[in-house]
């Protein structure tokens, strides 16, 4: 985690000087226009020629380099140390020649040129070292190459002014290297808070999808949620499928309930889903069947070795017990009822069927489909007279009219 963080911090810093290099181009542009400026009627024209080409270069080296650089889809930690050496480089290069200039200038000897050309070179490197504080490296080529120089020349000028301009500029040079020198720290210290920030948010993010993903119980019913209800219909199919066995998969949905929640509000709703939950619960007292919460009005009760005619059965009772409980329901579809009622889909899965568990799912979907288009209060099985993988059009049928088939939609 540790070596994580430090190449983070890496890619950002060198990330930074890249985005900055770019502002560093009119700083030296800038400085070279004063620099001409000021000299113009000084030095042969010929040297400023020489010297602006050469510069010019440089600034399109030191161009082509970024370009080369913002067009990387992403820089690895083992090609960091090349990246902001080749930076380091090119400015390199335009200090050694503006420290050239800058020394030759000093050498004319002119004291009235003398504060002029201190004055631009303390611009020139204070925005070089602003625009170069993400690496150590940058702050050392933005200082020493131009200020050492040009301190050694005008100490050899052997000038009172001279002199008193070479102290100025060494005391000038510690204190901007000491401060871009913090600045740098302060950078580093900032992106290492950053990325464990981002470190411990991403672990976070992961501890809460493990928590819920951990989670199988629903709270309000304590039935299993839909997130187990996938887990164990996969795990009884693959059982099924290795032991040839049967398995019936049974949708329950509680018959109008939006309509339920809608006129007696959100407490009776909810005590009403508590109610339903204990008769189907207390319904099943066979061990390996398995009732979910499957959707906010639906449950899913998976019955191993169970065939449809089992399950069949089993639903009437269940319509049955709700039936009992006397659920007071004034807006109910049903005919010739104000209680509340349930229905549902039923599918089987046959020995040897190659079906996945989404098809087993969508059947009986489409049963309990079925069911609630009858207007409620009904069970609908979904059957094939063919053989599942045939591709043969399937049949929703009554239980109680197996006579009567009604097509699939």
């Amino acid at each position: 985690m540790k070596l994580e963080l430090i190449e983070h911090n890496e890619k950002a810093l060198v990330a930074s000087l890249f985005k900055r290099a770019n502002n560093l181009i009119p700083v030296h542009a800038f400085s070279a226009t004063f620099l001409v400026f000021s000299v113009w009627n000084t030095i042969d024209v010929a040297y400023l020629y020489h010297w602006t080409l050469l510069l010019a270069c440089s600034l399109l080296v030191s161009l082509l380099t970024q370009s080369i650089y913002a067009r990387q889809p992403s820089v690895q930690a083992p090609n960091i140390d090349k990246w902001e050496s080749l930076q380091t480089y090119a400015s390199l290069f335009m200090a050694s020649l503006f420290a050239i200039a800058y020394c030759y200038l000093i050498t004319l000897g002119n004291p009235d040129l003398l504060p002029t050309i201190a004055i631009i070179m303390a611009m020139h490197v204070g925005c070089l070292v602003i625009g170069s504080v993400d690496s150590k490296k940058a702050i050392f080529v933005g200082i020493i190459p131009i200020t050492f120089p040009a301190i050694a020349t005008l100490v050899l000028l052997s000038h009172p002014f001279a002199n008193m301009l070479a102290i100025s500029f060494a005391i000038y040079t510690v204190v901007l290297f000491y401060f871009s020198a913090s600045v740098h720290r302060l950078l580093l210290s900032g992106h290492e808070i950053t990325a464990k920030y981002q470190s411990q948010l991403e672990l976070a993010r992961q501890y809460e999808i493990m928590l819920e993903a951990a989670t199988i119980e629903d709270s309000q019913t304590e039935f299993y949620n839909r997130r187990f209800f996938d887990f164990l219909i996969n795990d009884e199919v693959r059982r099924a499928k290795r032991g040839g066995n049967t398995l019936s998969l049974m949708l329950i949905e509680i018959d109008s309930f939006n309509k339920y929640l809608e006129f007696y509000g959100e407490e009776k709703a909810n005590n009403c889903l508590i109610t339903i939950a204990k008769v189907l619960s207390n319904a099943i007292n066979r061990g390996g069947e398995f009732i979910c919460r499957f959707d906010n009005d639906t449950f899913g009760l998976i019955l191993p070795n169970v065939q449809t005619d089992g399950a069949i059965a089993f639903a009437s009772k269940l319509s049955e017990l709700v039936s009992k409980a006397n659920i007071e329901h004034e807006l109910t579809t049903v005919h010739n009822t104000k209680n509340l009622s349930i229905s549902v889909g039923i599918t089987e899965f046959k020995k040897a069927d190659i079906i996945d568990v989404d098809v087993i799912i969508k059947q009986s979907l489409q049963a309990l489909e079925v069911a609630k288009n009858l207007g409620g209060d009904s069970t609908q099985v979904y059957v094939s007279h063919a053989p599942r993988n045939s591709g043969s059009k399937p049949t929703l049928i009554k239980p109680k009219l197996v006579k009567n088939s009604i097509n699939a939609a």
